[in-house]
């Protein structure tokens, strides 16, 4: 019986040297890509503490220091910061200094073509006035008067936040704080805004000028997020900064003339 199945044994040997080796267990390593080198050997290595520095933490920008003017004594002729900068409603030194930031005006009081109305650059609403007015206003004049009686509070604000610094502004820093509520109230008024800012600015030495362009530049920064938020400059900084030192120079020249 058993002679009868030798003839088997020939075959079954060669079926078998053939079959394929059992698969390895599968690997989810990651490989290299093709060209690339393995990966090291991971080592242990002593961890390192988290650091979980506050994101909402503002990082101010400070001004270079000589591509700023020089401070000049501020001007004692016609209004000084405790006298009405108010008073002549169109020929106040807010509307002529506002004025000459919004290139609605001119220095010496003079009138542009874009004082009786020209579109915002930067949101495309119809201004009118000294002021760049966007609310109700049936003339320039009027817009004029509306945005004067605006300002007065705020200025009256931005002062009531200076003394709580224990800070007086003489009469550049309250007319940059008047233009600022102007452009932007929030970054003049909101907390983190432009007094926050300059009274940080003088601790740290910067006064006149420089201090007055720390103080604006980095009051665009929104204090809950530590970002700059100035949609309409493009949310740049050097942009922001470069409009806050033009609109400084006409203000400081309007002062000059005053």
């Amino acid at each position: 019986m058993l002679k009868k199945f030798l003839w088997l044994f020939p075959v079954l040997t060669a079926v078998f040297s053939t079959a394929p080796p059992a698969r390895a267990a599968l690997s989810f390593i990651d490989r290299p890509l093709f060209g690339q080198a393995a990966p090291p050997t991971m080592k242990a290595t002593t961890p390192t503490s988290l650091n979980f520095a506050d994101p909402y933490e503002p990082t101010p920008v400070e001004p270079n220091a000589n591509d700023i003017r020089v401070q000049d004594p501020v001007p004692q002729a016609g209004a000084d910061s405790s006298g009405d900068i108010f008073a002549g409603s169109q020929n106040s030194l807010v509307s002529i200094a506002v004025g000459s930031a919004e290139g609605t005006r001119r220095p010496d009081g003079g009138f542009n073509d874009a004082y009786v109305g020209h579109t915002d650059p930067g949101n495309g609403v119809w201004n009118l006035g000294s002021f760049s007015y966007q609310h109700e206003a049936i003339s320039p004049e009027d817009a004029d008067d509306k945005q004067l009686a605006r300002l007065r509070g705020q200025d009256a604000t931005l002062s009531q936040i200076a003394a709580s610094y224990s800070m007086t502004l003489d009469l550049e820093e309250r007319m940059n704080g008047i233009d600022l509520a102007n452009q932007a109230p929030q970054a003049a008024l909101d907390r983190g805004g432009y007094i926050d800012w300059l009274a940080d600015a003088k601790q740290k030495g910067l006064t006149g000028a420089a201090g007055i362009l720390y103080a604006r530049t980095n009051s665009f920064i929104n204090p809950n997020t530590g970002n700059l938020n100035a949609p309409g400059l493009g949310n740049s900084w050097s942009r922001v900064e470069a409009d806050q030192k033009r609109r400084m120079e006409e203000i400081w020249k309007a002062i000059q003339k005053k």
